[in-house]
């Protein structure tokens, strides 16, 4: 839930987990003054960073009359579990450990992929469909799990947000905090460059691009959160756009 004061203008930006929040963050640091944005790491009193809170608990931290403009970062539910998966996995490597043989085994038989996945300092071979079905199993009793990252979006939503979608881009967003907060329109060509943040010797190795869920794995995160997109239509609808 950063709070970024830009101008003389007060914004609230409800920031969703792997929907482009961190590029929003840094524009708006960039240009203002922020508060409560991730930075310094988790803290005793919340299970999860102060930047990636819900509503339930937001909704008793920041009133509405707080702030003067709110908005918030929806993205597809597919295509944000698959940036969840892309960010820690890697192309798998030679393992001499037999319980990823036996994996290898079972994907070859269903004509899966496979990827390193680490966990628990182990490096596993994993099928991204059977990732899915058990991440979302653990995330229904450990909805903190991954600093948030798999709790449903609208969970994050607040009546009377202004909703931007990932899919249309986040130019409109930047284009909106300009025009609320009387920044020069051209102040995005001018934003200093940001130096590269080292990499743990884990990141620096070959990223996956892509990640083939099977259309069967698909359905399965679709009913999973269901939620997420009866509100995206309800918003879009409301907006005049295009439901998808």
């Amino acid at each position: 839930m950063p709070i970024a004061r830009v101008n003389d203008t007060i914004l609230f930006f409800v920031h969703v987990p792997k929907c482009g929040g961190t590029s929003i963050k840094r524009f708006l640091q960039d240009h203002g003054r922020t508060a409560l944005d991730g930075r310094g790491g988790r803290d005793d009193w919340s299970r999860s960073t102060a930047d990636h809170v819900h509503a339930a608990i937001y909704d008793h931290l920041v009133p509405v009359n707080f702030y003067d403009d709110g908005f918030i970062i929806f993205r597809d539910p597919v295509d944000r579990l698959r940036s969840e998966f892309r960010m820690f996995a890697r192309p798998a490597r030679r393992s001499w450990n037999p319980i990823n043989w036996i994996l290898a085994a079972l994907a070859r038989l269903r004509g899966r992929p496979l990827y390193g996945y680490q966990f628990f300092h182990t490096t596993w071979w994993v099928d991204p469909d059977i990732w899915v079905r058990g991440a979302l199993l653990v995330a229904r009793f450990m909805p903190y799990r991954g600093n948030n990252h798999y709790r449903p979006q609208s969970e994050f939503w607040r009546e009377g947000l202004t909703p931007f979608f990932l899919e249309d881009g986040l130019d409109q967003v930047t284009d909106w905090i300009v025009s609320r907060t009387g920044l020069d329109p051209d102040i995005s060509d001018k934003a200093p460059p940001r130096e590269a943040p080292r990499l743990r010797a884990a990141q620096r190795q070959p990223r996956v691009t892509d990640v083939p869920f099977s259309e069967a794995t698909i359905r399965h995160i679709k009913r999973h959160y269901a939620a997420d997109y009866a509100l995206f239509e309800t918003l879009r609808a409301r907006a005049g756009g295009p439901t998808r």
